[in-house]
């Protein structure tokens, strides 16, 4: 996709969803003159002549009745979670995290090693807050739960693990370690299904709502996820693998098929 048809697109899907787009608009995403705005507007009308107007009362273009997409797909998930890292929209009022530090001493050679399949001599900060000194193979970074892991061989202790990103802190690369590679962890190519149905205590409606709201299959909301990722999602879902939560308006989805994943889950 060259520049041009970037900015078709953009002027398209900012149309689609607000019904409007100005120049400035245009010109503050992409960097451009307010002439050059200009022109890339006048551009699209040419390719899709039926899809916008201007209103010279308020000096912008609006979608127009008839207004019909031609390059832009329109997508309600991938929208919103691009208003997630958008501070262009004065509507939209997000929620910060808390974020769990994460030295960038620490983190460059980590992907470093990602990237150019290496191992790593590192100090880890157990559970019980004693620092130990590792050397871990890592392949993967996964973001779950409000926190990032780092997914590596354990040449400690001979197996796969997941490490907490903000409880490294030293890392630096080892080039002369050979590493297994990634397909060697079975588990983590293993991939299960997480059932979901709206708790049965819920009156009828509201479970009604929830099978709507979550596009179930007959009351049933079924998830495909890495097996080691398993209880990370059920955390996400705010759903505790082995406790149900005394009002069922705090999880409102309870796991059906926990019986078949019990090997997975902790």
């Amino acid at each position: 996709m060259d520049i041009q048809d970037a900015r078709m697109i953009l002027i398209e899907q900012i149309a689609f969803w607000n019904g409007l787009i100005n120049v400035n608009q245009l010109a503050q995403q992409f960097g451009l003159s307010r002439q050059q705005a200009s022109k890339t507007l006048s551009l699209y009308r040419q390719l899709a002549p039926d899809n916008l107007t201007f209103d010279h009362h308020q000096h912008c273009y609006k979608a127009t009745s008839h207004f019909q997409c031609q390059q832009y797909t329109p997508d309600s998930q991938a929208y919103l979670q691009s208003l997630v890292g958008s501070h262009n929209a004065p509507y939209v009022q997000l929620i910060e995290q808390p974020q769990r530090s994460i030295a960038v001493n620490v983190l460059r050679p980590m992907t470093q090693a990602l990237a150019q399949h290496l191992a790593l001599d590192c100090h880890y900060n157990a559970i019980s807050g004693e620092a130990q000194e590792r050397l871990i193979a890592p392949h993967t970074l996964v973001y779950a739960a409000g926190r990032w892991h780092l997914r590596a061989w354990c040449f400690l202790r001979q197996q796969y693990r997941d490490f907490v990103l903000s409880r490294f802190t030293y890392a630096s690369l080892d080039e002369q370690k050979p590493c297994p590679p990634a397909t060697q962890d079975s588990h983590w190519h293993t991939f299960i299904e997480l059932q979901f149905s709206p708790d049965s205590r819920l009156s009828t409606t509201h479970q009604q709502l929830l099978a709507h709201e979550y596009g179930m299959t007959d009351g049933v909301l079924t998830l495909r996820v890495r097996a080691p990722l398993a209880n990370y999602q059920l955390k996400a879902m705010s759903i505790h693998p082995h406790i149900v939560a005394a009002d069922p308006h705090a999880q409102q989805l309870v796991l059906v098929n926990k019986r078949d994943i019990e090997q997975w889950l902790y």
